[in-house]
């Protein structure tokens, strides 16, 4: 999997697929969208990038941010 802008979770073949952002090959396929969400959420959060969930009709249902907010050093943040 290249980096991720996002994970989406999206119906396919009567399932839910999870996949990254710009990625060919689905990550993982499951038959109930709840098995694609929790692998996705995991996924997203080990990648620091948002989870992207659609519905049956290709909307963007929900977006849930897993990104960490970056650290500024200490030596940056004394001025």
């Amino acid at each position: 999997m290249m980096i991720a802008e996002a994970v989406h979770i999206v119906p396919a073949n009567g399932g839910w697929t999870v996949r990254g952002s710009g990625d060919d090959e689905p990550n993982s396929q499951h038959r109930i969208q709840l098995s694609a969400i929790m692998i996705g959420r995991c996924l997203a959060e080990s990648l620091n990038c948002d989870l992207l969930i659609y519905g049956r009709d290709g909307q963007v249902r929900r977006k849930i941010s897993s990104k960490r907010p970056t650290q500024v050093s200490s030596h940056e943040s004394s001025s």
